[in-house]
């Protein structure tokens, strides 16, 4: 029977795991089955906010290595390939989420490139070449104790080291504020319309569906052609709506003055 990580130690077997979500890790894969996901009760938990709270499952039997996808929602992947059900090899690589793992057994990384299809080609390389220099095995098995944010970095749940690391390059870097922030508010300025006005709804629904036609796609060359295009059609639309809305308001208003006048006795 599957049995979990909190089990009695057993003697360890040739698999082992290197990881990498938020940090660099290598963990030894014993008989049993082992649940991968974001949630506290995994086996494995790992810190990517695209995995599944129960993503997939590891069973060992021997030599025998299965990895099953537990239905989740942004699926799992072998070498580059989605899988249901699959059996492992050595040098398989592993990938859910933004999240890398890597099956090795200690000896030299056999694959080739392997690299060319995958999803986190620069994770798994900083893997492979731990592999390649021996050292994966030497990494800590549980997660590294978490470091202090630098000043003026907030340390925010559930990001990546790749999006910590963009954080500090702002530090200093003051100037390129005013352009993130000024696109930040208007898209959260335009939400807001949407939510709060039919006209602004219709509209948006409208020519949402006429820009992603291929037609639409054809027509039009390069970022900013394609937010001209956009913005008129926009202007079009909700002159429309506003006419039509118009119309229909006179049509009432006079319907309303016929009904207001009696018949002479």
């Amino acid at each position: 029977m599957p049995t979990s990580l909190d089990a009695e130690p057993r003697p360890r077997t040739r698999f082992h795991l290197a990881i990498f979500d938020d940090c660099l890790r290598s963990l030894p894969i014993h008989d049993g089955t082992m649940l991968i996901g974001r949630s506290k009760r995994s086996h494995l938990q790992l810190a990517d906010a695209l995995l599944s709270r129960k993503h997939c499952s590891l069973t060992a039997a021997g030599s025998v290595l299965t990895l099953v996808d537990l239905s989740s929602s942004n699926g799992t992947y072998v070498n580059g390939s989605r899988i249901g059900s699959r059996t492992l090899a050595c040098d398989d690589i592993i990938e859910l989420g933004k999240t890398v793992l890597v099956v090795f057994d200690g000896t030299a990384w056999t694959r080739g490139s392997g690299l060319l299809n995958l999803r986190n080609p620069l994770k798994a390389q900083e893997l492979v070449q731990r592999i390649r220099d021996g050292a994966a095995a030497s990494l800590p098995r549980g997660r590294p104790a978490a470091q202090p944010a630098p000043p003026g970095v907030r340390e925010v749940k559930g990001l990546t080291e790749n999006e910590r690391a963009f954080l500090r390059s702002l530090e200093g870097a003051e100037a390129l504020l005013p352009e993130l922030l000024a696109a930040y508010m208007t898209h959260k300025l335009a939400s807001l319309v949407v939510r709060n006005s039919r006209v602004a709804r219709d509209a948006f629904s409208a020519v949402m569906q006429e820009i992603m036609s291929p037609e639409f796609l054809a027509k039009v060359r390069g970022r900013e052609e394609m937010y001209v295009a956009i913005r008129d059609l926009l202007r079009e639309e909700i002159a429309e709506i506003i006419g039509d809305e118009q119309r229909k308001d006179g049509a009432a208003a006079g319907n309303g003055e016929n009904l207001l006048e009696v018949e002479p006795d």
